[in-house]
């Protein structure tokens, strides 16, 4: 029985086009923010569908980051709309910011973690596979 987690909340119906629309139509993405919470919980559920454990957390890691990069990022949107347009007003936001991008490379360095262990995985499936064709051929030439 799979456990309840974050990403079974997501309403499939709910997914569709404002999620593409916000890729490609940044105006889409700000009628609709509830599109990149969905996303990553789509890549949160896809993290925890994974069959390597190693894998599966380390990318549940990343959407936890990835969440919370994104709602900080948008407390600093917000702190910013009411701020005065002035580098003061902005100086207070500097460590706040610092912190967004520090969180961004972090995602950053999780995804090419990820990228490396699904590449590493692949060809030790298919070294095996490559494995298991010459042993049968073996045999069936002894046979």
């Amino acid at each position: 029985m799979k456990n309840k987690h974050e990403a079974d909340v997501v309403d499939p119906a709910a997914k569709g086009n404002a999620q593409t629309e916000g890729m490609t139509n940044p105006e889409a993405s700000e009628k609709d923010p509830d599109a990149r919470v969905r996303r990553i919980m789509d890549y949160l559920q896809s993290a925890l569908d994974k069959q390597d454990a190693l894998q599966a957390n380390l990318s549940a890691a990343n959407a936890d980051l990835m969440m919370i990069g994104y709602k900080l990022a948008t407390a600093i949107k917000a702190a910013m709309a009411t701020a005065p347009a002035s580098l003061e007003a902005y100086e207070e936001l500097v460590p706040a910011i610092g912190n967004l991008l520090r969180i961004h490379k972090q995602v950053d360095r999780f995804s090419a973690l990820d990228s490396r262990l699904a590449s590493a995985n692949a060809s030790a499936a298919s070294l095996k596979a490559r494995a298991t064709a010459a042993i049968e051929q073996s045999e069936d030439l002894e046979n």
